[in-house]
């Protein structure tokens, strides 16, 4: 399954890598995920999820930021 998902779905040893490493630290994700057909099933959905987060903590500091709190 992962030569699939680089192969295939042209993802990149990296890629990979640091989705499997983003989703083991994830409460809800490191359940979900354990076994390479399950991260290749679940990885684009992992990876919105990632960005909207990464997203939310970087509005979330500017309006610390702003508000003087940081």
């Amino acid at each position: 399954e992962i030569d699939r998902l680089m192969r295939l779905d042209n993802r990149s040893a990296d890629q990979v890598e640091r989705c499997i490493k983003w989703s083991q630290q994830h409460p809800f994700w490191k359940t979900v995920i354990l076994s390479p057909a399950k991260l290749r099933a679940k990885y684009d959905q992992m990876r919105l999820q990632a960005e909207a987060e990464r997203r939310n903590r970087s509005a979330q500091g500017i309006t610390e930021f702003l508000r003087g709190e940081s």
